[in-house]
């Protein structure tokens, strides 16, 4: 099942993206999220199996609001062991390709973590894909946060950071002449506040941050149809 989570422009209280994730159910049973059982399928081999059938869902999902004249991008998260796994790279090359019309809206989100710890095969996977139009995103961002224009450089046009990081930063710095916040607004790269719980936490960032998502807004709503069939209408719960 497919699950999208809105991504907020605070400015307009709109959606302005979309957050993929995936979970797997036990025929009418428990429905796991991949984040609980990615070990289990590292080990076994299918984890890349999973991270491709993100992208694949999305895709029509994508083309949809297209058509419904609403320009949209969907984050779709990738796992560390996915990028040195040839199958997988290959496959998601081949459907970037293919829907290189659209390559552009399926932003392929990194955590920080995993593109610190990404081989070069990985790193020349991640090449690829940039050359086929793809946008990256990095996530779970920690304090040392990488160098912007390296960043922009490799295809980034997203830096995500929990709220509370992010207020820390602000709280930090609030009479630095050159803030992580004023780098970034320099930049081409957007700022995404994560996780966002309740309204107070907002208050300290709003004027600096310009999109956020987490549970203040909405949970993330599995999409309720066959998305692998193009011809039906998708909708979202």
């Amino acid at each position: 099942d497919l699950f999208l989570e809105p991504i907020v422009r605070l400015s307009e209280n709109s959606t302005a993206y979309y957050r993929a994730t995936l979970s797997v159910r036990h025929g009418q049973g428990e429905r796991l999220p991949l984040s609980r059982i990615a070990r289990e399928a590292e080990r076994e081999g299918f984890l890349g199996e999973l991270d491709l059938a993100v992208f694949e869902r999305a895709v029509p999902v994508i083309r949809r609001l297209l058509n419904k004249g609403r320009e949209i991008a969907v984050f779709c998260p990738v796992n560390a062991s996915s990028f040195a796994d040839d199958g997988f790279m290959q496959s998601l090359l081949a459907l970037l390709d293919t829907n290189a019309d659209i390559a552009n809206a399926l932003v392929v989100e990194i955590t920080h973590a995993t593109l610190s710890q990404l081989s070069d095969r990985g790193q020349e996977g991640l090449a690829h894909l940039a050359q086929l139009g793809a946008n990256f995103a990095l996530s779970n961002v920690r304090g040392d946060v990488p160098d912007l224009v390296t960043l922009e450089e490799l295809g980034f046009a997203f830096i995500a950071a929990d709220v509370r990081l992010l207020i820390s930063i602000k709280n930090e710095n609030q009479h630095s002449a050159d803030t992580l916040f004023d780098q970034i607004a320099r930049s081409r790269l957007q700022l995404v506040a994560a996780d966002v719980v309740k309204q107070s936490e907002l208050a300290w960032i709003e004027d600096v941050v310009p999109f956020a998502y987490g549970a203040h807004f909405s949970p993330p709503r599995r999409v309720r149809h066959d998305i692998t069939q193009p011809q039906e209408h998708a909708k979202v719960a």
